[in-house]
């Protein structure tokens, strides 16, 4: 007859077990030892998947050596029961082939990796942010909330506002004079920059107003250059000054204050205005008020005589 089943025989005697067909049950609680094992005979076809359990195996009683290269493979291994912990560290990277990575704790070090919820809340701190402040880094590498102040300032709009003084006050630094034309597109170096530039030192001036390099004088010009640069002047002639003048046929309006003591010649058509009234005269001339009135003497005779104030021979 042919022997069948989980071992097989053939006609020289020489018995096989069968592929998968050594269960656990088969095998006594911690009786496989590393003497029951050849060298690389271990072959997954003879182990039925998930049947090599921890119960099954003495104690340090497996080896490389027993175990035939790739044939322990995933089915084999009873993994439930098999801690990632006991395996040795990666050599290389680890792909978990688009797969999450699940049930891992908070980092601790930095090297640590960073759940989900870890990443949220310290994202969740960071975007929270109080009206008109910055995030800076402290003295202790750490984000801080600060109000932006100084020379700048900052809106929460993210609007930048330079405080006027502190910019006039600063000193330009990698000026290089240079001419040319301001254009709104400049920036404020570019722009000093163009107005130095332009401030070159000018030509002489000669004639009425004379210069040596920028500082400029006045020259020598006469009352008719004089009239030509003034736009409301009237009468024509000399300029006339303080001291001494001579006036020819002025109309001098209506004087505030004259003083008329070296006056000469006849004016015509000349009124008086107030005249003091002198005290009355006594004697030879009298008056009353600013009119006089000469005495008449008594009439002489003899070899002189008169008549009234007439003298006669």
């Amino acid at each position: 007859m042919t022997l069948t089943g989980n071992v097989t025989i053939d006609n020289a005697g020489v018995s096989t077990i069968g592929a998968s067909q050594v269960v656990s049950s088969m095998i006594a609680d911690g009786t496989i030892v590393v003497g029951d094992l050849a060298n690389a005979a271990v072959e997954t076809a003879k182990i039925k998947n998930a049947n090599v359990t921890t119960a099954k195996i003495a104690d340090a009683n497996v080896t490389t050596a027993k175990l035939l290269d790739a044939n322990v493979t995933d089915a084999k291994l009873d993994k439930t029961n098999i801690p990632l912990s006991g395996f040795a560290a990666a050599t290389v990277n680890v792909a978990l082939g688009g797969k999450n990575l699940t049930g891992v704790a908070d980092p601790l070090s930095s090297q640590d990796a960073a759940t989900k919820n870890y990443v949220d809340t310290e994202v969740t701190a960071i975007n929270t942010l109080a009206d008109g402040k910055i995030y800076l880094g402290d003295g202790t590498n750490q984000a801080a909330e600060v109000t932006l102040s100084g020379e700048a300032i900052i809106d929460n709009t993210g609007v930048v506002t330079l405080n006027n003084s502190s910019v006039i006050g600063k000193v330009l630094t990698g000026f290089t004079s240079g001419a040319g034309t301001i254009s709104a597109t400049d920036n404020l170096l570019e722009a000093v920059q163009k107005l130095d530039g332009n401030n070159a030192t000018n030509a002489d001036l000669t004639g009425m107003v004379t210069s040596l390099g920028n500082a400029t004088s006045l020259g020598s010009f006469t009352s008719a250059n004089l009239s030509g640069a003034v736009a409301d002047e009237t009468g024509t002639g000399s300029a006339v000054f303080a001291t001494s003048p001579t006036l020819v046929t002025p109309a001098l309006g209506t004087p505030t204050v004259l003083v008329g003591t070296n006056i000469t010649g006849i004016a015509s058509g000349l009124m008086a205005g107030n005249v003091t009234t002198n005290a009355n005269l006594t004697g030879m001339v009298t008056s009353t008020g600013n009119n006089t009135t000469v005495v008449t003497n008594a009439n002489l005779t003899g070899e002189v005589t008169s008549s009234g104030n007439a003298v006669l021979l």
